[in-house]
């Protein structure tokens, strides 16, 4: 049996310039464009969000269901690093390989 599982390749690229100061609630604009090449391998910021909390698995199930829970668990390290300059795209493909 296959299973295809993805792997980020490229991540970090920014799309626009980050919305803050002046920029902050008006609509995207274009980022600055670099010379030579570009380090594209830490993933950007997420979007500033207020996460659940899912330290308490017993009180966290009143609210979610199990599958739910499962995947925040998994998500949640990645979601730790917020910015109002979160607009960075990561590429991801799938690995090489029979798993």
């Amino acid at each position: 049996m296959k299973t295809i599982i993805l792997c980020p390749n490229v991540t970090g690229i920014p799309y626009a310039s980050p919305p803050i100061g002046k920029l902050r609630f008006m609509p995207p604009v274009t980022s600055a464009h670099w010379n030579g090449i570009k380090s594209a391998h830490i993933t950007g910021p997420v979007c500033p969000q207020k996460l659940p909390d899912i330290k308490n698995d017993t009180i966290a199930l009143q609210r979610m269901t199990q599958g739910r829970l499962n995947v925040l668990k998994r998500l949640l390290p990645m979601l730790q690093n917020q910015s109002e300059d979160c607009l960075y795209l990561n590429i991801y493909t799938p690995a090489i390989g029979e798993y």
